[in-house]
């Protein structure tokens, strides 16, 4: 039998298209990436949100992904993905630059997922605030947040290896761990319990959302 491993030819189960309740359950600091395409570096961050009335094949919530340049410049992506999700613009930069982006992580939203153009991939097409007087929806999966200038092993433990990978791959990481390697991505690491809230929906109000 060969060692070598190869693809069996079955994708990856992707989410349905279409316009989904969620929650944002994870956010995700890669470090500055770098892009061959556009010849540029930037510094990047990873959101998830679960979908939950999808289930996948497992009966587990979908997670859907989107990756953003971690700015809140006037046109960034990032600020206009969370003005659109909040129902409002920022009043001014100074406003926009001291919005902490964790408050995104516990927030419900509805997510327009649309197929890649080979149509092999589920993307986000849109992030935007639940209709008024629907109830917060409740996600299954923990909350995870990384940060890598509060770098925590437990919780890159549970990154996938490609993950691992591109995060390490950041000059952030490098120069965290200068010296040490890729060990950071293969060492045995603690396990990750993250805390639980007693009520997940205590102080939530749809009109006046907290972030």
């Amino acid at each position: 039998m060969s060692l070598r491993a190869k693809s069996d030819g079955t994708p990856p189960e992707q989410a349905p298209v279409g316009t989904h309740v969620a929650v944002c359950v994870h956010l995700i600091d890669r470090g500055t990436q770098t892009s061959e395409f556009y010849k540029n570096s930037k510094p990047q961050i990873l959101l998830g949100f679960e979908l939950v009335n999808e289930k996948n094949a497992k009966g587990e919530n979908f997670i859907i992904w989107r990756k953003f340049t971690n700015s809140m410049f006037e046109t960034a992506g990032l600020r206009l993905m969370i003005e659109r999700w909040r129902g409002k613009s920022f009043a001014n930069q100074e406003e926009a630059d001291a919005f902490d982006t964790r408050k995104l992580v516990g927030q419900p939203c509805l997510v327009n997922a649309v197929a890649s153009k080979d149509g092999k991939w589920t993307n986000i097409g849109g992030i935007m605030a639940l209709p008024k007087g629907q109830p917060k929806p409740i996600a299954t999966r923990k909350r995870v947040i990384f940060d890598i200038d509060e770098w925590d092993d437990a919780v890159f433990a549970t990154f996938s290896d490609k993950h691992k990978a591109t995060i390490m791959a950041s000059p952030e990481a490098k120069a965290r761990f200068a010296g040490q390697g890729q060990q950071r991505t293969t060492q045995e690491m603690p396990e990750y319990i993250p805390e639980q809230e007693e009520n997940p929906e205590a102080g939530f109000d749809l009109n006046d959302p907290p972030f």
